[in-house]
């Protein structure tokens, strides 16, 4: 907004949440020159068209008296939850154009990002599968209702999308699961977002090495995934730091607690001009997310500070340069590694600027050319585990199993190799050492 303030005048239409302030009260304020309309939705409404934000009257007469009072150029929409669908058409009906901003999978799935209640990966949205596992109402009957009211969600939904001149989003692979709903003939724009932060110097590095997980506190974010990685490990060798917000899901809070011993931390949230020095204190960010990401904003932030990154090969992470990736499939990626002769390469630690270049010696080893990168011992520590990740050892798919317990094993023998494995050279395990990174 600060930005667009240097060239033309802005104005934001926004809600809040505030129980001491009646439903659809508003407030308005001045932020550093941008007008900014708040209108309370406390969620207490008991139409279940405007309670689950298919159409909210109240919300529509509010943004058209916005409107008409401010008479804008152009309407950029970044959100529509906790405002209405039905909100697109009231800037539609007065001809402003519009731009869409499309940053998650909201318009497809009540509940943002295709991950059900079970914590599973969704394959898609089906009107039966999102009334059992979103419902949106309890008037009786239940099941009825739900299947209705989803089938309304859907269609809002699609007539919001319709509205739109342009559409903007972060990432080429959320560009492609919305491809069949954009308006035919209408530009589709995919702008990775803008990283605003300043490094700082980064601590010494030494034992026990620091990761770091930054994010929502919330099943698919997949940081039980990594908590499970680290149970094998001694606390003395490795450690993870988590920030968010614990009490967004006390229940999951618990379970990582119990699981996770000595080796979590749960840090709390921090204030965003305290993102530098948290990413100055780590050797490395885990993005293990099981549910689908749509840019991995904090991901990129490490990235900018010098933070190696090990992220799960999966949704628009996949998008992300110079980061390590890890899934169950990574087995072909070793075969096609052994399988040909390769230069053996400096690790993503050496490869940033902030380290020196490092030395290159003649010495029998693993590695298929009979050289290999001399690093210091922490270093070279690090360095297997972040190698280790993108290349994973090949395990067998267990029967039964979901996206996080493989993606957990995976991770597990990744960091585990660190520890166990006597070279970082081209081999895979042992079958003895591959069953040890299993359990």
């Amino acid at each position: 907004v600060q930005r667009q303030l240097r060239s033309r005048e802005v104005s934001v239409f926004a809600r809040m949440a505030d129980p001491s302030r009646a439903q659809g009260e508003a407030v308005e304020l001045f932020d550093r020159g941008a007008r900014v309309r708040l209108v309370t939705n406390n969620f207490v409404q008991r139409d279940p068209l405007a309670r689950n934000a298919i159409r909210d009257r109240l919300f529509e007469r509010a943004f058209a008296r916005f409107l008409d009072e401010e008479k804008p150029d152009l309407v950029h929409i970044h959100h529509l939850a906790g405002h209405a669908f039905s909100l697109a058409r009231v800037a539609r009906r007065r001809g402003i154009p519009i731009v869409q901003q499309v940053q998650d999978w909201w318009s497809l799935c009540a509940r943002v990002n295709l991950f059900d209640a079970d914590w599973r990966r969704c394959s898609g949205p089906e009107l039966s599968k999102c009334a059992a596992c979103a419902p949106l109402t309890r008037i009786a009957p239940a099941p009825l209702w739900n299947r209705a009211l989803h089938l309304a969600r859907r269609r809002a939904a699609r007539a919001a999308l319709a509205c739109a001149d342009a559409y903007v989003m972060g990432s080429q692979f959320i560009r492609d699961d919305y491809a069949g709903l954009f308006a035919k003939g209408r530009p589709v724009f995919v702008l990775p977002y803008g990283v605003d932060i300043v490094p700082i110097a980064r601590r010494p590095r030494t034992t026990p090495l620091r990761f770091g997980f930054v994010g929502s506190i919330l099943p698919h974010k997949g940081l039980h995934v990594a908590v499970d990685a680290f149970r094998a490990l001694d606390p003395r060798d490795a450690t993870l730091h988590a920030w968010g917000d614990a009490s967004a899901s006390p229940e999951y809070t618990a379970m990582l607690r119990e699981r996770g011993g000595t080796s979590l931390t749960l840090e709390g949230t921090f204030a965003e001009e305290e993102k530098p020095r948290i990413f100055a204190s780590l050797d490395a960010l885990l993005v293990p997310s099981v549910g689908l990401e749509s840019f991995g904003l904090a991901a990129r932030e490490a990235m900018v500070c010098g933070v190696s990154v090990i992220a799960a090969n999966d949704g628009a992470l996949r998008e992300l340069e110079g980061a390590q990736l890890f899934s169950d499939a990574a087995a072909l990626a070793v075969i096609r590694e052994a399988a040909r002769p390769s230069e053996p390469r400096p690790c993503a630690l050496h490869r940033s600027r902030r380290h020196p270049p490092i030395e290159r010696r003649q010495r029998p080893s693993s590695c298929r050319d009979g050289r290999r990168w001399r690093c210091p011992p922490r270093r070279e520590a690090t360095r297997r585990v972040l190698r280790g990740c993108s290349r994973a050892f090949p395990f067998s798919r267990g029967a039964g199993e979901g996206v996080a317990e493989r993606r957990m094993r995976a991770l597990r023998t990744c960091v585990r190799m660190h520890y166990e494995a006597p070279s970082p050279g081209l081999r895979p395990p042992s079958p003895a050492a591959a069953g040890e990174g299993r359990r």
